[in-house]
């Protein structure tokens, strides 16, 4: 038995039950769903449904011999400035823009400067000094046309794309999305130069969002955060749209992430699905090893299917209890989340007592979400609470 604690002092408002069995918990979670999570905040233009940035229009292809083999991109002072573009050199970067070069457009370079050593950690990477990325930003696409910066081999995009060494990103509405889409990016190209391969899709994008998902405050960068507001990260509406998601009753299990549909590509949902999941995984004490097993992998050419399976595998061992977090997670998803506070201990409790007006007491947490009571009910028993 759990109980949800939905208070705002210390007086218990709202509880509900969970019966033991995964499939019932499975039917529980989608009523959970639509029922009782927290009302909408009101939106605001930057959160709109119109106003989300789409970056599924193109894709991240998967990284071919071709892309692979193309060398690097050398940016020449002469060549930018014929074209109108200015250059902004860091210790890790090299910023091409048709922008001007505000105080938001130069923090790029410290903000990518900032991001390799996290990453190198993140990843276990030992830092190369020599590491360097070119990234494109741009507000129009002719000036870089006529550079020779955008090669024929590029597909089309709207928002991001990179491949080796080379990023380019659209200016984007938004200072903070501006600087997330180029994280996203560099961590794209972080995986493919440094890592060996960047990993089957739902991977490669989950950890791309994960870590761009970020703070920037007096000049200090912060990886991979849970938004506190939406004013936080304008125009990302990665929250939202997992819970609309969720409203229409879409509830995805771990094998339907694991092998995101081709539809998603062409929308949002390969962003915010892989997001979600990569988020709880990292975050979620059964399944973060089975997700950092991954990193090492990828420099043995491993296919991605294989990659796949073999973490699917190695959850097999707590994957009930996992799923059943996931599903809490994604019912719960709301700026600030929290999960010491919303993930409950989820193991089998004691028999409750046969005798007539037998009494158990419990104390619950007012300030954390669904917790357990310690009691285990058979099918058909009848208590009062």
């Amino acid at each position: 038995m759990i109980f949800r604690s939905k208070c705002t002092q210390t007086r218990l408002t709202s509880f509900s039950l969970l019966t033991a069995g995964h499939a019932a918990f499975l039917a529980f979670a989608a009523i959970l769903a639509f029922t009782n999570i927290s009302p909408l905040r009101a939106e605001t233009i930057e959160d709109s449904e119109e106003n989300v940035i789409l970056m599924g229009e193109a894709g991240h292809f998967q990284m071919t011999e071709l892309f692979k083999s193309h060398p690097r991109i050398i940016v020449e002072e002469q060549r930018a400035r014929d074209a109108g573009l200015e250059i902004l050199r860091g210790k890790y970067v090299t910023l091409v823009t048709d922008l001007p070069l505000n105080r938001s457009v130069r923090e790029i370079v410290s903000a990518v400067d900032a991001a390799y050593p996290i990453l190198c950690q993140f990843f276990g990477i030992h830092e190369n000094p020599d590491w360097m990325l070119n990234v494109f930003l741009m507000k129009e696409k002719e000036p870089f046309l006529k550079a020779n910066y955008i090669p024929d081999i590029l597909p089309p995009f709207q928002n991001g794309f990179s491949f080796n060494y080379d990023c380019w990103v659209f200016e984007q509405p938004s200072e903070y999305y501006r600087r997330h889409l180029v994280l996203h990016e560099m961590v794209h190209s972080f995986s493919s130069t440094l890592l060996g391969d960047a990993g089957p899709d739902w991977f490669a994008e989950g950890m791309a969002e994960m870590l761009a998902t970020h703070s920037w405050i007096d000049g200090k960068l912060t990886l991979g955060i849970m938004p506190e507001n939406k004013n936080d990260v304008p125009f990302c509406g990665r929250i939202r749209e997992i819970r609309n998601a969720i409203r229409r009753g879409e509830i995805r299990s771990f094998e339907q992430l694991a092998n995101p549909k081709p539809e998603d590509y062409g929308t949002n949902a390969i962003y915010y699905w892989s997001w979600a999941w990569v988020w709880f995984l990292h975050n979620d004490p059964d399944a973060k090893n089975a997700l950092h097993a991954i990193i090492p992998a990828l420099k043995e050419r491993k296919t991605h299917q294989y990659l796949t399976e073999d973490f699917l595998k190695n959850l097999e061992e707590n994957r009930t209890e996992i799923e059943k977090r996931w599903l809490i997670f994604i019912a719960r998803l709301e700026y600030g989340f929290d999960p010491d506070a919303e993930f409950p201990d989820t193991s089998p409790g004691k028999p409750l007592e046969q005798e007539k007006n037998a009494k158990t007491i419990k104390k619950f947490a007012a300030n954390r979400g669904w917790q357990n009571s310690g009691i285990q009910l058979k099918k058909g028993q009848i208590v009062r609470v």
